[in-house]
């Protein structure tokens, strides 16, 4: 049996994530295939700031997700899997 590490299967699924999300950018001007790019957003909309007087600490996380982008992770899933 094959010792599988969660850090390339991360990797993988960042991978697909990435070009799926690079298709739906490029399909963007396609009309028929525009339904691909639909996103939904959600996270942090105003960034969180935390002051130390000597250090200042602003975080803004916001995730972007495509149905592209969702099926290259699903891809990404399945290449890790066949590794």
């Amino acid at each position: 049996m094959k010792q599988r590490s969660v850090l390339g299967l991360v990797i993988c699924m960042l991978s697909g994530l990435t070009i799926g999300n690079f298709l739906g950018t490029i399909f963007a001007g396609i009309p028929v295939l525009e339904v691909l790019n639909y996103s939904q957003t959600f996270g942090l909309t105003t960034p969180v700031e935390v002051d130390f007087g000597f250090l200042i600490i602003t975080l803004k996380i916001q995730f972007n997700i495509t149905l592209v982008g969702i099926l290259g992770l699903v891809i990404g899933v399945m290449a890790y899997r066949k590794i």
